[in-house]
C-alpha cells in the first residue's frame, strides 16, 4: 500500500529538477517510494514564466533617463527667460508645450500666435536664425533668442570629446590620432608585438575625404612589427585598423590570440558597438573606443567642411545652400532627359509624367507638404517617388540612389558630366545627403557651446540679463552627471532586504535630502566621494568560487601574478624530445624574475633560461596557447615600479598600488581620480607621477577575487598555503614536491582540499544571504526566481507533511545562456580556411595545404560535418598511423571517430578530444584506456607538427600525449561525477539551510543522470507534456541515493575503477546498451552486496523496474505559476490616424489620436471580474487592467477604474468581485480546466498523457523534425508508417481528453496521413513526410498547451489553428458553464475553487 505524505512518520526526501521555466518535484520515503496525496503521487512539475535579462530593460530606462534630463534642460532655460519674455508674451511658453494642438487656423486667430510664427517663419532652418543672432547689429526678439538656445542646450551633442579644445576652426583631429597611436602602442605591448601609426599620414585628413580614403589612409600608415610576425598577420591587422577607423565592419579576429574568437564591429553602430565592448577582450577596449573618436572626428571635418573656419550654425547654413544646388541639378537632368522638356515638340508627357511622381506627389489637405502615409503606400516598382520618398524618410539613401539611377536608366544621361559627377557623389554620400542624418552624431557638445556662447555674446550686448545668465546657460548645456553618482532621485526607488534602494546609490549631502538636484548643481548637494564608492560596491562583479566577494581589476598586481603564474604552471620542457616534464620551483621562479621588467615572455627566452641558470644543452619548451609567446605579462607591475623610481615593490608600495589601480579601472573621469589618489597617497606619489598614473586608462576585471587567491587558507605539509602559495610554490607533498599546479588542478586536488574549504566559506556567506530571503541572495534574477518557485513547492509539500524533508536532491538542468557558451562566432569552413592560409611555405608544402583548400571548397557550410572538419584539421590523415583517408569514403564504417580520453576517464564531447582514424586503429586501442605508447613515439612529431602549424590546440596534444592516470587524477575524475557546483544548488542550498534547520542538500550532477535515464529505457519528449520535469526529479533522487550508497567504493579502490573503466569502454565500442554511459551511472545497474553480512545494499533490478514505473504514471500534477505583466504601459510604436486601421490610444491624454496617431494597444497587467447592472440586469464582467492602472494600483484605484468602465458601458457599478486574476489563473468551465492567457485566449491545463511507446513513436517524429534534409528515400516508408500510427493514436486520446481543443482544432475534419500520402506525388514524399511531421509535432504540443496555435496545412487545416478563444464575459454569466476560479497551490496539494455567486 502506497504511503501518503500527510503526517507522515519518519524521513522523507524530496527530489529537484530545477531549469529556467519550470521546477520538476518529487516526495519519496527514505526507501525511494514514491509518496501520495488524496490518492495522486506527490510528483509533478511547477511552470514559470521566465525572468527577464536586467539588458532587456535598460534600453528604454536609459532612454526615459535621457528624454527626462533632455526635458529638464528645456524646463531650466524656460526658468531663465520667463522674465524677459512674459511680460510681452506671457502664454509663450504655454503655447510652445501645446504647439501640437495648434492648428494654422487657431494661430491665426491669436494676434501673438501670428506674430511669433510670422518670426520664426523668416529662417528657413534653425541655423539660419542661429547665424542671424550671432551676426546682427541690433537685438532680436528674446523669444527668438530662446528658440535658438534651447534647441542647442535640448540636442547638446556627445562627450567623447571631453577634455580636448574643440571649436569651429580648431576641430583639427591631431588629438584623436594621438589618442589612437598610443592605444596601438599599448596593445602591441599586450600582444607582444610593435603597433605603430605613422600620425604624419593622416595630417590632410579633412572633410573632403572619403571613407574609402580615410580606410587606405590608416592601413598604410600602421606597421605591425616583432619576433615571429607573419606578413599575412601584419596586413590582416592593418586593414582592420583602417576598416575601424573609416566605419566599416572591421574584422578584429585579427588580433585574436590562439584559439580566440572576438568577430566583427563597425564603430558607426553605437548599439552593436557598446554590447560589443562589454564582451571584447580588455587589451582591445581602448583602441576601438580611440579609433570610434578619429572617426567621429573625421565625420565632424565633413560637417565642418561647407564653410570651414566659421560655427557649426553656419556650416549648416552653407550646406543647406548647397542640397539646394544639388537639388536643382538633380532637378535639370530629369527635365533634360526624362521629361526632355527642352525638346522642340515639347516635353514628353510620359517623361513628365515620372518626372512628377519622382519629384511630387499627394498632399496632406490643409497642411503643407506631402502627404507621407500616401506616399509610403504608392511608392514601389510601378511609381517611382524616388526624391519624394526619400525627403520624406520612407526610403533610405542607398534605395534612393538606385532610385536614381532607375530614373536615367536607358537615357543619354550617361554621357553628361553633370550626371556622371552626380552618380560619383552619390556613391561617396556626398550628393543630397540630409542635413539630419546619423552624422550629427558626430557633433560634439563643444560646437553646440560655441554658438551658444557667440548669440550669449552678441545678444548679451543688448540684453544685460542674458550676459548675466550665460555662465549658468552654458553650464546647463556642459553639465552631465556621472555614471557613478547615479540615479538623483531614489524615493521610489525598489530596497532590499536591508531597506536600502536596489537601484539607487547617490549620497546627500547633510541637509540637501530635500533639495533639488540637476546635472548642473548635483555637486552642490551631493557627496560624490561617497557615492563613487557606493557605486564601486555596487558594480564589481562577483567571484568564479566565493559567491559573495567582488572580483579583482584586470590590472591588479595580484591578479596579473596570478595570469602569470598560471599560464606559467601549463609549460613542459624536454632536453631528449622524448620526457615533456614541468618547470620545478626555481626554474618558475628565474622565469618570473626575467618577466618582471614587463616584456613579453617568449618560449625561446624561457630556453634561454633553462639552458643559461639550469646548464641544459639543448631545451625545447612548449606549453602555451600562442605557440611562440606567453599572452600574460607583468607589466603593470613594472610599470608601477617606474613611476615609483624603484626595481621593485615593498608590500606598503604594493598595497597602494592595488588602492590606485581599483580607482583607476572605476573612475573614467580623471579628475575624481586625480582628487582621489592625490588626498590618499600625495605625500608618497609626486605630481609628475599622478598625472603619469592619471593618463593612462586601466579598464577590465578578472573572473577571481582577492580572497581566493589570497585569502583562503589550507593546512599541507608545508604549513598553511594559500593559492597563490600553490601556485608559487608547486605541489606540497608527493614524490615531484614543487611540480608547477595551475589554479583549476589546486582546486580539484582532494588533498590539498581547496574546495572543501571554498564550500565552507561559501555556506558561510549564502546562509546568512538565506536568512534575508530570495532577493538578497546573489546571482541574476532569473536564477532568483527559479530557486523561488523550487522552494514554493518544498513548502508546500512540508505543509501537508507536517515536517521538513530530511534530503533535498537537486538537479539543475543547463540553461539556453550556458548551452550558447563556447557557440562558435564563424563558421567551421571560415576557421580551416584561415588556419591553412597562415601556413608558411614550408607547412603548405608539406601538409599539402592546396589540395586541402581545393577538397574544402567542395563543400558548402553545412555539410561540415564532424568527419570532414576533423578530416582537414588532421591534414586528411588518421591521427593514430598518419594513413591517408579517403575523403569521398570518410562516412563509411572503415572510419571512425575515436575518443582520446574515453568517457570513464573524461566525458568531454568536444573536438579537442575526437580523432578520426580508421576503424581497426580504434580496435587496437581497446586494451588501453589511454593511447599506446607506440603510438605515442610514432605519431609525435606529425602532432607537434599540427600543433606549430594551428591545426591542433595544445589542449589535444596533452590528451594523445597522456601517458597514466595518476592517483590526484583519479580523485579528481570521482570528484567531478559527484559534484555539482551550480550557483543554483548553493543558492537553493543556503535558503534551505536557512528555512529548514538540519536538512541536507544532495546535488546531482546533471550528466550522471541522464545516463541513468537512457541506461534505463525512459523515453524523454520536450513536445508531448511537461512531465519530464518531474521523471527527472525522480531519476535525480535515485540517482542521489545510489551515489551516496556506492561513492566510497569508488574513491577507495583503484583496481576496480580501473577494471570497470576498461569493460566499459570495450562495451561502448562494441556498440552494446552501455554506449552512452560513462562509469558512474553504469554502476546503477549492478547490485551492490554487503559481502561480510549479505546485505544488498543496492538492488538494481528493483531500482530500475519501480523507476520504470513511476515514469509511466499519467496522473502527475502539474501547476503554472500566476504571474502578473509588466514592463511598457503600452505597445511602443506610434502610428499616424490614417497608418492604422485599428483604434488608437493617445500618446497622452489631451492629443486626440484621431489628429496625432497614438500607440496600437495597451499592454495588460492582469485581469479582474467586476458586477454591474445595465439593460439585461446585473451581469458580470471581466476586464483587463493596464499595466499603467496596475503599476499604482490600490483597491479604491481598482473600484475607481472599474467604475469608469461602467460609465463607458452605459451601465451602473455594482461591486468588484474578484480584483486581480494573473495571467495563468486556473478556471473550470464546462467540465474542464483551463488557464487564462489573454484577454480572449486560454490555455489547456491537462497535459497529453503517453506511455512509453507512444513517446518513442513520438521522439520518431521529432527526429524526422530536428533533421537539416528530408529522410533519405529509403526511409520514406518506414516514416510514413510511423507518421499514420502517432496520428492515429492522437485521434485515440484527444477527444476524449482534450474536448474543447479538438473541436477547435477541427480534428476529425483534417485529413489522415494515409490520404495525404496517397495523394502525393513520388517526387514530393519527402517534403510531404516532413511537413506532415511537423503538423503532428505540433498537435501535439497544442493539447498539452506547450503552444497556443498548430500549423496544419499539410492535413488540410489552417496555418493558425486551435487557438482557444474564450469570450469571459459570456462564459462567466452562463449558468451551463459552471466558471470558477481554481486556486491552486505550488505542488498542486492544495486548492481552492470559488464561484461568483
Amino acid at each position: 500500500m502506497a504511503r501518503k505524505l500527510k503526517n507522515i512518520n519518519g524521513p522523507w526526501y524530496v527530489g529537484i529538477d530545477l531549469d529556467g521555466t519550470s521546477v520538476g518535484f518529487v516526495a519519496t520515503d527514505e526507501y525511494g517510494e514514491v509518496l501520495y496525496h488524496k490518492g495522486q503521487p506527490v510528483m509533478g512539475a511547477r511552470c514559470f514564466k521566465e525572468a527577464l535579462h536586467a539588458s532587456e530593460a535598460r534600453m528604454p530606462r536609459t532612454a526615459r533617463r535621457r528624454l527626462q534630463r533632455a526635458r529638464g534642460r528645456e524646463r531650466e532655460m524656460e526658468r531663465v527667460f520667463a522674465p524677459a519674455i512674459a511680460p510681452t508674451d506671457p502664454d509663450f511658453f504655454v503655447r510652445r508645450r501645446m504647439s501640437y494642438k495648434l492648428m494654422r487656423d487657431d494661430i491665426a486667430a491669436d494676434p501673438a500666435a501670428a506674430a511669433w510664427q510670422g518670426l520664426l517663419d523668416g529662417y528657413p532652418t534653425l541655423a539660419h536664425l542661429d547665424v542671424d543672432l550671432m551676426e546682427s547689429d541690433g537685438p532680436r526678439d528674446p523669444r527668438l533668442v530662446f528658440w535658438a538656445i534651447a534647441n542647442h542646450v535640448v540636442r547638446r551633442g556627445h562627450f567623447l570629446m571631453e577634455g580636448n579644445d574643440v571649436t569651429s576652426d580648431n576641430s583639427d583631429p591631431s588629438a584623436q590620432v594621438e589618442a589612437l597611436v598610443r592605444e596601438l602602442d599599448a596593445l602591441g605591448e599586450a600582444c607582444g608585438e610593435a603597433i605603430e601609426l605613422d600620425g604624419g599620414a593622416l595630417g590632410g585628413m579633412g572633410g573632403s575625404w572619403t571613407a574609402r580614403e580615410l580606410q587606405k589612409a590608416v592601413s598604410g600608415a600602421v606597421s605591425v612589427t616583432g619576433d615571429d610576425i607573419d606578413a599575412k598577420i601584419a596586413r590582416a591587422q592593418a586593414k582592420a585598423l583602417g576598416d575601424l577607423v573609416a566605419g566599416y565592419k572591421a574584422n578584429m579576429d585579427a588580433f585574436a590570440l590562439k584559439g580566440e574568437q572576438i568577430g566583427k564591429i563597425s564603430v558607426s553602430d553605437a548599439d552593436a558597438l557598446d554590447e560589443f565592448l562589454a564582451n571584447c577582450p580588455d587589451r582591445l577596449a581602448p583602441t576601438i573606443e580611440a579609433a570610434r573618436g578619429l572617426y567621429s572626428a573625421w565625420r565632424l571635418q565633413g560637417l565642418l567642411s561647407f564653410a570651414p573656419g566659421k560655427t557649426l550654425s553656419h556650416n549648416q547654413v552653407a550646406q543647406y545652400a548647397v542640397y539646394g544646388l544639388q537639388l536643382r541639378t538633380l532637378k535639370d537632368l530629369a527635365l533634360k532627359y526624362i521629361a526632355h522638356a527642352d525638346s522642340e515638340d515639347g516635353p514628353d508627357e510620359d517623361g513628365l509624367a515620372l518626372y512628377r511622381d519622382f519629384f511630387g506627389g499627394p498632399k496632406r489637405s490643409g497642411r503643407r507638404g506631402y502627404d507621407k502615409v500616401l506616399v509610403k503606400k504608392l511608392d514601389g516598382a510601378k511609381r517611382n517617388m524616388g526624391y519624394t520618398a526619400y525627403d520624406l524618410n520612407v526610403i533610405p539613401y542607398e534605395e534612393f540612389k538606385k532610385r536614381v539611377e532607375r530614373l536615367f536608366k536607358g537615357t543619354d544621361a550617361a554621357k553628361d558630366p553633370a550626371y556622371i559627377d552626380m552618380v560619383a557623389a552619390l556613391g561617396e554620400h556626398r550628393f543630397l545627403r540630409r542635413i539630419h542624418t546619423t552624422d550629427n552624431s558626430a557633433i560634439p557638445y563643444q560646437l553646440h557651446a560655441e554658438v551658444v556662447g557667440r548669440i550669449i555674446d552678441a545678444q548679451g550686448g543688448f540684453y544685460p540679463w542674458l550676459k548675466d545668465a550665460g555662465p549658468h546657460i552654458l553650464k546647463v548645456l556642459t553639465s552631465r552627471i556621472p555614471y557613478y553618482v547615479g540615479p538623483l532621485d531614489s524615493s521610489a526607488a525598489p530596497v532590499d532586504a536591508h531597506g536600502k534602494a536596489r537601484f539607487s546609490w547617490s549620497r546627500r549631502l547633510p541637509g540637501h535630502e530635500r533639495a533639488f538636484v540637476a546635472p548642473w548643481n548635483y555637486e552642490e548637494h551631493i557627496d560624490t566621494d561617497a557615492a563613487a564608492e557606493a557605486f564601486i560596491r555596487r558594480m564589481t562583479g562577483k567571484c568564479t568560487y566565493l559567491v559573495d566577494e567582488d572580483v579583482l581589476p584586470a590590472n591588479s598586481l595580484i591578479y596579473e601574478r596570478f595570469r602569470f603564474l598560471n599560464e606559467l604552471a601549463s609549460i613542459r620542457y624536454t632536453e631528449d624530445g622524448q620526457d615533456w616534464l614541468p618547470l620545478d620551483a626555481a626554474m618558475r621562479a628565474a622565469v618570473v624574475e626575467a618577466a618582471s621588467d614587463g616584456s613579453v615572455m617568449t618560449l625561446s627566452r624561457i630556453a634561454n633560461i633553462l639552458s643559461r641558470d639550469f646548464t641544459m644543452a639543448h631545451p625545447h619548451v612548449k606549453g602555451v596557447s600562442d605557440a611562440k609567446r606567453m599572452t600574460s605579462r607583468l607589466s603593470v607591475s613594472a610599470w608601477i615600479a617606474g613611476l615609483l623610481g624603484v626595481k621593485s615593490l615593498t608590500a606598503a608600495q604594493k598595497s597602494m598600488a592595488e588602492d590606485i589601480i581599483l580607482w583607476n579601472t572605476v573612475f573614467e573621469e580623471r579628475s575624481i581620480l586625480k582628487r582621489k589618489v592625490a588626498k590618499e597617497y600625495g605625500d608618497i606619489l609626486d605630481e609628475g607621477a599622478i598625472e603619469a598614473f592619471c593618463a593612462k586608462r586601466l579598464k577590465g576585471w578578472g573572473q577571481l577575487s582577492e580572497r581566493l587567491l589570497t585569502g583562503v587558507w589550507v593546512d599541507t605539509a608545508r604549513g598553511d598555503m594559500c593559492i597563490m602559495d600553490v601556485l608559487e610554490q608547486g605541489a606540497p607533498y608527493g614524490r615531484f614536491r614543487g611540480t608547477s599546479m595551475n589554479l583549476m588542478q589546486a582546486l580539484s586536488d582532494t588533498e590539498l582540499g581547496f574546495r572543501a574549504r571554498i564550500d565552507e566559506v561559501n555556506a558561510t556567506a549564502l546562509e546568512k544571504a538565506g536568512e534575508l530571503g530570495i532577493d538578497a541572495l546573489p546571482g541574476s534574477p532569473a536564477l532568483r526566481r527559479g530557486v523561488s518557485q523550487a522552494m514554493k513547492v518544498i513548502e508546500d509539500m512540508a505543509s501537508v507533511a507536517g515536517c521538513a524533508p530530511a534530503k533535498v536532491y537537486v538537479e539543475v538542468t543547463r540553461t539556453a545562456s550556458n548551452k550558447l557558451k563556447g557557440k562558435r562566432s564563424r563558421s567551421r569552413a571560415q576557421e580551416i580556411e584561415a588556419a591553412l592560409k597562415a601556413l608558411d611555405e614550408d607547412a603548405r608544402r608539406d601538409l599539402d595545404a592546396a589540395r586541402l583548400l581545393r577538397e574544402l571548397g567542395m563543400f558548402d557550410e553545412k555539410e561540415i560535418n564532424e568527419r570532414l572538419y576533423l578530416y582537414f584539421r588532421q591534414a586528411g590523415k588518421s591521427l593514430y598511423s598518419g594513413k591517408p583517408i579517403d575523403i569521398a569514403r570518410d562516412a563509411s564504417v572503415d572510419y571512425c571517430v575515436d575518443r582520446i580520453l574515453p568517457r570513464s576517464v573524461r566525458r568531454d564531447e568536444s573536438l579537442d578530444n575526437k580523432a578520426l582514424v580508421l576503424y581497426a586503429e580504434s580496435l587496437d586501442k581497446k586494451d588501453s584506456i589511454l593511447v599506446p605508447q607506440h603510438v605515442q613515439r610514432k605519431m609525435a612529431p606529425f602532432w607537434m607538427y599540427l600543433r606549430r602549424a594551428g591545426l591542433m590546440t595544445e589542449r589535444k596534444i596533452n590528451a594523445l600525449m597522456r601517458t597514466q592516470i595518476s592517483e590526484r587524477m583519479l580523485k579528481s575524475i570521482v570528484g567531478r561525477q559527484l559534484t555539482e557546483t551550480s550557483q543554483e544548488c548553493k543558492l537553493i542550498a543556503a535558503v534551505l539551510e536557512a528555512t529548514y534547520t538540519g536538512v541536507k542538500v544532495v546535488p546531482v550532477k546533471a550528466g550522471v543522470a541522464s545516463s541513468v535515464r537512457r541506461r534505463a529505457g525512459i523515453p524523454r519528449s520536450l513536445k508531448a507534456n511537461r512531465y519530464h520535469h518531474a521523471h527527472d526529479a525522480l531519476i535525480a533522487l535515485t540517482t542521489g541515493r545510489f551515489i551516496e550508497t556506492r561513492a566510497p567504493m569508488w574513491s577507495n579502490n583503484r583496481a576496480f575503477y580501473e577494471r570497470i573503466m576498461r569493460d566499459i569502454e570495450a562495451q561502448e565500442r562494441r556498440g552494446g546498451a552501455d554506449s552512452e554511459l560513462d562509469f558512474f551511472s553504469g554502476g546503477f545497474f549492478r547490485n551492490l552486496v554487503d559481502y561480510d553480512t549479505a546485505e544488498v545494499l543496492w538492488d538494481s533490478d528493483f531500482e530500475r523496474e519501480r523507476l520504470v514505473r513511476a515514469c509511466s504514471w499519467k496522473n502527475l500534477r502539474v501547476t503554472f505559476a500566476p504571474y502578473e505583466e509588466g514592463g511598457a504601459f503600452w505597445k511602443q510604436t506610434v502610428y499616424s490616424p490614417r497608418d492604422s486601421k485599428t483604434k488608437l490610444i493617445p500618446v497622452k491624454g489631451d492629443r486626440d489620436a484621431a489628429l496625432f496617431g497614438g500607440y496600437s494597444a495597451q499592454t495588460f497587467a492582469y485581469f479582474m471580474i467586476y458586477e454591474s447592472e445595465g439593460k439585461k440586469g446585473n451581469l458580470f464582467r471581466f476586464a483587463p487592467v493596464p499595466t499603467s492602472i496596475a503599476s499604482k494600483a490600490t483597491d479604491s484605484l481598482t473600484e475607481l477604474y472599474a467604475r469608469s468602465l461602467c460609465r463607458e458601458s452605459g451601465e451602473r457599478f455594482v461591486r468588484v468581485v474578484r480584483e486581480r486574476i494573473l495571467k495563468e489563473t486556473v478556471y473550470e468551465a464546462y467540465g474542464e480546466r483551463f488557464r487564462v492567457k489573454g484577454l480572449k485566449t486560454a490555455g489547456p491545463v491537462r497535459q497529453l498523457a503517453l506511455d512509453a511507446a507512444d513517446t518513442r513513436l513520438l521522439r520518431i517524429v521529432e527526429r524526422m523534425v530536428d533533421g537539416e534534409q528530408p529522410s533519405p528515400r529509403r526511409d520514406l516508408e518506414s516514416d510514413a508508417k510511423v507518421l499514420c500510427r502517432l496520428w492515429a493514436r492522437l485521434l485515440a486520446l484527444a477527444p476524449a481528453n482534450f474536448p474543447r481543443v479538438s473541436k477547435v482544432l477541427k480534428l476529425g475534419a483534417l485529413k489522415t496521413p494515409e490520404d495525404v500520402f496517397a495523394d502525393t506525388e513520388a517526387d514530393d514524399l519527402a517534403k510531404t513526410v516532413r511537413a506532415v511531421a511537423e503538423s503532428e509535432v505540433q498537435v501535439v504540443e497544442l493539447l498539452s498547451g506547450i503552444r497556443g496555435t498548430a500549423d496544419v496545412r499539410p492535413l488540410g487545416g489552417s496555418a493558425f489553428a486551435g487557438t482557444l478563444s474564450m469570450t469571459f464575459d459570456k462564459i462567466i454569466n452562463d449558468p451551463k458553464a459552471g466558471f470558477a476560479i481554481v486556486d491552486i497551490s505550488a505542488a498542486g496539494l492544495h486548492e481552492r475553487v470559488s464561484t461568483l455567486g
